[in-house]
């Protein structure tokens, strides 16, 4: 599961039957009642799996959330904050012109900051107001705040488990959050260094998902977590705290990693841009985000990350993770 800055395609929008209730408000009858329905049918099937899915996109929001907070406050122009993709189910436009709504396709959310790429056709009086025209330092911060957002608010997560379990005072909360901050974030990156120096291990189990559970390291797929929600739900909300604290600093690592179109793949662009720019002496270099170079990496990511998603899947169904 990641959360990076990126356009949302449009075409399926288009699709959409939408009505405009007013100015300011759209509304996606068919997607409407589609996104009803489905969450009505999970309701029933599996409580805990609406459970895990509600928690995840609020995770996710946050994390964009992050991204849209700071970009606004560099001055960089955003265009939209949605929960979900795909045709429109509930819309609507702030006074500062944000479009904010709910889409069908419950899976996370995005931020659109406008000007991402060189090739983003923009209105010439927006030009100075987008990503690429920014300083690298904005667009730094840019890119750092969805992970920094989902560290920070597992973090205070950390300290509300600690507080509602009894027997700590403030300072042994904090204490004790930020130990426990610093075990995810280290593990997260022991478990995907684990995988990738195991990829043989790893893929028999794939192969046969019933070795599942002599890996190396396995992620969780929301069925997963779904999964242990329940058994942990036995203990109190204590646990379940905990639990989405995991979630939230895992994903913030997990954007942290160098990849394009990760955050930290953003970041790491930056870098390089600045450095390059330091020795030719040209300190307006922008490095474009489409070049074939960053475009190779981001397609490798992509398959990387939907091959650890899919693995996650398949493990958390044939060999379910027990306490």
């Amino acid at each position: 599961m990641t959360a990076t800055v990126h356009t949302e395609p449009r075409s399926m929008e288009r699709a959409a039957a939408v009505v405009r209730v007013g100015r300011q408000v759209e509304v996606g009858w068919v997607a409407g009642a589609a996104y009803v329905v489905g969450i009505g049918v999970l309701a029933a099937l599996s409580p805990a799996g609406l459970a895990v899915l509600i928690g995840l996109t609020i995770l996710v929001l946050i994390h964009e959330g992050g991204h849209l907070a700071v970009a606004r406050r560099c001055g960089i122009a955003v265009e939209e904050y949605f929960a979900g993709f795909g045709p429109v189910v509930l819309a609507w436009r702030t006074r500062e012109g944000l479009r904010v709504g709910l889409k069908v396709i419950p899976a996370g959310g995005y931020v659109k900051v406008v000007g991402m790429s060189r090739r983003e056709v923009v209105v010439a009086e927006l030009e100075s107001s987008t990503y690429r025209a920014a300083s690298r330092r904005a667009r730094l911060a840019v890119v750092a705040a969805g992970p920094i957002f989902n560290v920070a608010f597992g973090f205070l997560l950390l300290v509300v488990a600690s507080v509602v379990e009894g027997g700590r005072s403030a300072p042994e909360a904090i204490a004790e959050a930020w130990q426990w901050t610093s075990t995810v974030a280290v593990t997260t990156v022991q478990g995907l260094g684990a995988v990738l120096g195991d990829l043989g291990g790893y893929g028999s189990a794939i192969v046969d998902p019933s070795t599942a559970g002599e890996v190396p390291s396995r992620f969780l797929s929301p069925i997963g977590v779904a999964q242990i929600s329940t058994d942990l739900a036995a203990h109190g909300p204590g646990p379940l705290i905990r639990l989405m604290a995991i979630a939230s600093i895992g994903l913030g690592v997990m954007n942290s990693l160098p990849l394009p179109p990760l955050d930290g793949g953003h970041a790491a662009i930056v870098g390089v841009e600045a450095a390059v720019a330091k020795v030719l002496r040209r300190p307006a270099l922008r490095i474009d985000v489409t070049n074939r170079v960053v475009a190779a990496v981001t397609a490798l990511t992509f398959v990387l990350v939907i091959a650890l998603g899919a693995s996650a899947l398949l493990f958390d169904i044939a060999s379910p993770v027990t306490l």
